[in-house]
């Protein structure tokens, strides 16, 4: 079920997207900033993905990197965000390093690659 609404003021948004998850909240900060923000968030939001699900795939699945972030999340309007969430999953239940990692990143960036050729 949806977290958010469009009645929101900024702090119970942030609250609701980070579910006081310390390490999502400059990076949902970030997203705000953008022209899009909220359409961003909303789209994080119907695809159930909050928390520490926002900081996994900002952090170690988009490598710190906001726009590729901004660009996978943005594809999960066509493309629907079950492949990113089974990503996200997997890399909470394995321990990922090295090769392993580098594949996860690089099925996320397919994504957002993909889209953009369309």
């Amino acid at each position: 079920m949806a977290r958010v609404n469009k009645n929101d003021v900024l702090s119970e948004l942030i609250m609701k997207m980070s579910g006081g998850a310390i390490g999502c909240i400059p990076v949902i900060s970030r997203i705000l900033a953008q022209v899009d923000g909220f359409a961003v968030l909303k789209t994080l939001d119907t695809n159930g993905i909050y928390a520490s699900d926002i900081w996994i795939l900002y952090k170690y699945l988009c490598d710190c990197n906001l726009e590729e972030m901004l660009a996978v999340i943005r594809s999960m309007d066509s493309n629907g965000g079950d492949k990113v969430k089974s990503v996200i999953q997997e890399f909470k239940t394995q321990d990922v390093y090295g090769d392993k990692l580098k594949e996860m990143q690089a099925v996320i960036k397919s994504l957002h690659v993909e889209e953009s050729k369309q």
